[in-house]
C-alpha cells in the first residue's frame, strides 16, 4: 500500500510547473522585484540595479562592471520569459536570527539570443523580506535550461508511462498464476 501511495504521489508531482512552484513559494514582492529587474536589463538600463546595491556609478570600476553585466544581456525584443529554477531557505538561529534566502532563476529569449538571470535575495536590513543580494546574468546563442527540461519531462512522462504498465503487467501476471494455481487445485 505503501509503494502505492509513493506511486500516485511521484505521478501527481511531475504535473508540476516550474512557475507553479515559484508562486506557491516565493513572496509577491520578490516575484514582483525580480521581474523589474529583468525589464531594466533588458532595457539596458543599470539604475535599478544601482539602486537596489548603492552603487556609485560614478566609479569607473563599477562602471565597468556594469558594463560587462549590460554586455551579456541579448539585443533584440523579448520572446519568451520562463523560471527555470528555484531555492527558498528560512530558518530561525538562537544567537544569530532568522533567515530567508531565494534564489530565481530566469531563462529569458529575445530575438538575439538567450540570457540565463540568477537573482539571489535575502531579508533585508530590517527583516522584512527580501532584497537582492546578487545577480548574476549570463548570455548564450542557444536555450541552455528550457530545450533541457523539456527533454527531462519527456522523459519523466516515458518513464512514468513505463513504470504504471510495468505494475499493471506485473498485477495482471499475479492474477493470472494466482487463478491458474487455484483452478488445478480445484482440478484435483
Amino acid at each position: 500500500m505503501h509503494k502505492l501511495y509513493v506511486l500516485i504521489c511521484v505521478i501527481f508531482l511531475s504535473a508540476c510547473s516550474m512557475d507553479g512552484i515559484v508562486e506557491n513559494s516565493v513572496p509577491e514582492t520578490v516575484r514582483a522585484d525580480n521581474t523589474a529587474h529583468i525589464d531594466r536589463l533588458l532595457a539596458k538600463d543599470a539604475s535599478r540595479m544601482a539602486q537596489a546595491f548603492n552603487l556609485d556609478m560614478e566609479d569607473g570600476a563599477i562602471q565597468k562592471q556594469i558594463e560587462g553585466v549590460l554586455n551579456n544581456v541579448p539585443d533584440g525584443k523579448e520572446i519568451r520569459r520562463d523560471y527555470v529554477g528555484v531555492t527558498t531557505a528560512s530558518s530561525v538561529a538562537l544567537g544569530e536570527g532568522k533567515s530567508r534566502d531565494i534564489t530565481l532563476v530566469t531563462e529569458v529569449q529575445t530575438s538575439g539570443g538567450f540570457m540565463m538571470v540568477t537573482s539571489q535575495y535575502a531579508l533585508a536590513e530590517d527583516g522584512t523580506c527580501c532584497a537582492l543580494s546578487n545577480i548574476n546574468v549570463k548570455k548564450s546563442d542557444t536555450s541552455p535550461m528550457r530545450e533541457g527540461l523539456i527533454m527531462m519531462g519527456k522523459i519523466a512522462s516515458f518513464v512514468g508511462l513505463f513504470l504504471v504498465l510495468m505494475i499493471l503487467g506485473a498485477s495482471g501476471s499475479l492474477i493470472f498464476w494466482q487463478r491458474r494455481k487455484k483452478r488445478k487445485r480445484l482440478e484435483r
